[in-house]
């Protein structure tokens, strides 16, 4: 990814938004700004905080981590099926493009920090920061994929994955406590505000159907969920979003097995618990994903900044 380099009056370095050879920013400049309706159309329910920042002592933002939670492993299940009791189960394996999803996260992140801006933030990103960033551990990329994945609880698995030069950073589970105390020792006898970005995607829907005795469905589509944390000195605000849909139809989604109608039959008839399993395999349409993505995402960064402003 090439970008043209330019240099304020103070020396800072910016990244100038016109990127040559970035397919990202080609398909956004290349169609008109398109009339929607606001992607969090009420933020008072869709949002939900927990802590209270104060105000720093001065407008200044820290951004050391940007990142994209990409899913590559879904699961859902619910009840219903031939027999009573029985358990549908669908699983979706997403395919992974490293190199797209990272340039969705630099232009999010490149987006935020212009946005920051122009609220009147000064943005010392992690590049400006040099050593001086919060201890966080990144972690270690999968030996097949080449970039780390992390589970929930779920049976959900996601890739991380962050713009250039930037670690991936595991922030919920048991990691979630050591990335409190970093930020925490961070930001210590720091006078502005700390800013760590998830931007959480998922490729495919999963869920009940209306006849929710017979099926469940799946579908390919595109479903942000962010989360950021910002801290000041002696303060935490963690704020995370509902999951919005911001696209449909976003690739080819495939059958590759169903349990069969016999092993049907038969935990039926020996009174097993009845267990009902589809897998599906989802090649997504990356130029529609890339698009979509840095769209919602920008309506997220957007939110950022506005509770940013309120001290929220």
């Amino acid at each position: 990814m090439a970008f043209a380099i330019e240099r304020n009056a103070t020396g800072r370095s910016r990244a100038v938004r016109a990127l040559v050879g970035t397919a990202v920013f080609a398909i956004l400049c290349a169609s008109p700004t398109r009339a929607e309706e606001p992607l969090f159309s009420n933020p008072a329910k869709q949002f939900h905080t927990m802590g209270k920042l104060k105000a720093p002592a001065e407008r200044t933002v820290y951004l050391p981590v940007t990142q994209i939670k990409w899913m590559l492993h879904g699961k859902g299940s619910g009840k219903g099926g031939i027999g009573p009791g029985t358990t549908i189960i669908h699983e979706v394996e997403s395919a992974i493009d490293a190199a797209r999803i990272a340039g969705i996260a630099q232009a999010l992140h490149d987006d935020l920090v212009t946005q920051l801006e122009a609220a009147g933030w000064n943005v010392q990103t992690r590049g400006e920061l040099g050593s001086d960033v919060p201890g966080y551990k990144s972690l270690s990329a999968d030996n097949e994929l080449g970039v780390p994945v992390v589970k929930d609880r779920g049976g959900d698995q996601y890739v991380l994955i962050a713009p250039a030069n930037m670690p991936a950073i595991a922030n919920s589970g048991m990691a979630l406590a050591g990335v409190s105390m970093a930020t925490n020792s961070y930001m210590r006898r720091k006078p502005g505000v700390n800013l760590f970005v998830t931007y959480g995607y998922s490729t495919a829907a999963i869920r009940e159907t209306e006849r929710r005795q017979i099926e469940m469905e799946t579908k390919p589509v595109l479903t942000l969920s962010g989360t950021f944390a910002a801290n000041t000195s002696g303060s935490t605000a963690i704020v995370s979003s509902d999951g919005v849909v911001a696209a449909t139809n976003i690739g080819t989604l495939t059958k590759t097995s169903q349990t069969s109608a016999a092993l049907n039959a038969l935990q039926f008839v020996t009174r097993q618990r009845m267990v009902n399993k589809s897998e599906y395999s989802l090649e997504p349409d990356w130029d529609k994903v890339e698009s979509e993505a840095v769209r919602a995402g920008r309506a997220f960064n957007a939110q950022i900044v506005a509770r940013l402003n309120a001290g929220k």
